[in-house]
């Protein structure tokens, strides 16, 4: 469980500072696409080339997120701890989330940055094929980083990306980047003695400051040092 710092929400156009605790780490996991075919001179084209069948598989990544987890990860806690500093009009939503939790879950989704925290992320980084302005390439490949949401699993997110892009010719491997692919990590409960004891330490130095339950959207290394000690205990 780690401290994230000051955070500012403007979820319902509301500005809202508080302190949110890391109870979960998003997993990292970097994927080579590639395909190999018939290439050729410019002046007569194929119907497809490699580099067209591979925008193509990108386009459909890039156009078909992944499910969203909402309702079953950290934010419906988070929402909960943090709906008696909302006005009484927002609370209403915050507090019934087994009527608005659709609604909420769609808000959540129109913004990047919110729509990351309950769902595994897609983003083709790279994309290289080519050698030459008139000449159709023989091989194509992109590399495609997702940020994998503790409710998914690596399993689950390759089978996904398989089925949308639909096309066999297409190779898929994993690739260590900087930072080696690593799964998402367990769900602390906020009900934790660790998680009571940060709020109390937060909340004697800063009076009334909301204090709740969260996740980064990125992954790091922090759980993938601590995971034996840390994750497992609180």
């Amino acid at each position: 469980m780690v401290p994230m710092g000051l955070l500012s929400s403007s979820f319902f156009m509301l500005s809202l500072t508080g302190y949110r605790v890391g109870v979960a780490e998003k997993g990292l996991l970097t994927i080579r696409l590639s395909i190999n075919m018939t290439g050729g001179h410019s002046s007569a084209p194929r119907a497809e080339s490699s580099l067209s069948a591979m925008a193509r598989a990108v386009a459909k990544l890039s156009q078909t997120p992944h499910p969203h987890h909402f309702g079953h990860g950290v934010e419906v806690d988070m929402l909960e701890q943090l709906a008696p500093y909302f006005p009484i009009a927002r609370r209403v939503f915050i507090s019934n989330l087994w009527l608005f939790g659709p609604l909420v879950a769609w808000l959540f989704s129109q913004k990047p940055e919110t729509a990351a925290g309950i769902r595994t992320t897609t983003s083709v980084t790279i994309f290289n094929s080519g050698i030459k302005a008139n000449v159709i390439p023989g091989y194509a490949e992109a590399i495609v980083n997702h940020r994998v949401n503790p409710r998914d699993s690596f399993d689950e997110v390759l089978e996904r990306d398989r089925d949308i892009i639909d096309d066999d010719r297409i190779k898929i491997d994993l690739i260590p980047t900087v930072l080696p692919n690593h799964p998402p990590s367990p769900i602390s409960s906020s009900k934790s003695f660790g998680f009571s004891v940060i709020r109390k330490s937060v909340q004697a130095i800063f009076k009334d400051t909301p204090v709740a339950p969260g996740k980064p959207v990125m992954a790091t290394q922090q759980c993938e040092s601590s995971r034996d000690v840390l994750c497992s205990q609180l």
